[in-house]
């Protein structure tokens, strides 16, 4: 049996900087019992590296308590502990990073700030789906061959700034809520300035190579918490129609995703490969789709409206499959190997699926 004690004793010597080599074992071996005292730790308002040390506590149990496959009952816990747990929130200077510790991430930035311009040095797929843009904001993108060939640090901080540079501008695309930018390979330099977004990727953990950081020594703003991202996630809406921009964007190519429509709503597809990229829109007091039951993780968020997710280990889920309720913000999460089929409360529902 797991004790309590020495599990919460090691979570607040993560919490405080402590790293451990390998996982020690009250962790390792905690399970379930982990994974809820967890929770409670990672809703404190914790510094950034905090909540990834203790965000990889919690892939770590995760992992070993899904080697054996998930029951039904294990399946409708974990949910429920996302429930309660909802986003991780990862604060830095420029927004606040609200994440599921799978790759599925909601970037509230600032007014005027935004990610640095920069590259991956791991493979890693990441989709980019505007839900707002702020007045001035924009998306950088161009390969590597030309960041090398016409970047200047000073001429490159004053375009930044607000100033004139023909050398940058082709690279710079003005947004438009429901965009879809996709990077699936290595050598695009890009960022993200003054916007709202979901980021769908292969994993929640930063791999980049910082190549101009204008970022560098800024203080995180005190408003920037938990309060306020939850708030904020609240209030996010769902672009009605999606469009795919295509690369280089100087062609200024976008191509619109279709809704798939049923009986129960529609659902589009916003990507669809290592990492699959959805939303569903189902009508009050319809059933979605079955889907799952496969080796794929999801991490299901509410953007709109509420109701439920019915799971089932190792089969299609189906109205008698126990249900986990879900309401606006939210965020649970479907291990592997486990059917799941979503159902709308009176007000319907609009819910954001990442599937990895």
């Amino acid at each position: 049996m797991t004790d309590r004690g020495t599990v919460a004793g090691l979570l607040e010597e993560i919490a405080a900087g402590r790293r451990f080599e390998t996982l020690p074992e009250p962790l390792a071996a905690g399970g379930l019992e982990v994974l809820r005292a967890l929770v409670p730790v990672l809703r404190r308002e914790l510094d950034f590296d905090a909540v990834e040390r203790l965000e990889e506590v919690f892939k770590q149990v995760l992992l070993g308590l899904l080697a054996g496959g998930a029951s039904t009952a294990m399946a409708c816990e974990i949910a429920s502990l996302q429930r309660r747990l909802g986003f991780l929130i990862k604060k830095k200077p420029y927004a606040i990073k609200a994440s599921s510790p799978l790759g599925y991430s909601i970037f509230l930035q600032q007014p005027g700030e935004g990610f640095s311009f920069q590259r991956h040095l791991e493979e890693k797929v990441e989709v980019f789906h505007i839900l707002g843009v702020h007045p001035g904001g924009f998306v950088f993108i161009c390969e590597s061959e030309e960041w090398e060939r016409l970047y200047d640090e000073a001429a490159f901080g004053a375009w930044l700034a607000g100033g004139e540079d023909p050398r940058y501008e082709p690279f710079r695309y003005r947004p438009e809520p429901g965009d879809v930018l996709v990077l699936d390979r290595l050598g695009i330099v890009h960022s993200v300035i003054g916007c709202v977004l979901e980021e769908f990727a292969t994993v929640s953990l930063d791999l980049v190579e910082r190549l101009h950081d204008q970022n560098d020594r800024a203080v995180i703003p005190a408003h920037l918490g938990r309060a306020f991202a939850e708030g904020r996630i609240l209030g996010l809406g769902a672009p009605r129609e999606s469009r795919v921009v295509e690369l280089p964007l100087a062609a200024g190519r976008r191509s619109s995703l279709v809704p798939r429509r049923a009986p129960w709503g529609e659902r589009t597809v916003l990507f669809d490969g290592f990492v699959e990229a959805v939303v569903s829109r189902i009508e009050p007091g319809a059933r979605g789709a079955a889907a799952g039951n496969d080796d794929r993780a999801t991490s299901i968020a509410v953007r709109q409206g509420g109701g439920a997710v019915h799971l089932e280990a190792g089969g299609a889920a189906g109205a008698a499959s126990p249900a986990v309720e879900l309401g606006p913000g939210e965020l649970v999460l479907v291990p592997p190997g486990c059917g799941y089929r979503l159902t709308a409360g009176p007000r319907g529902l609009v819910a954001v699926e990442h599937r990895i």
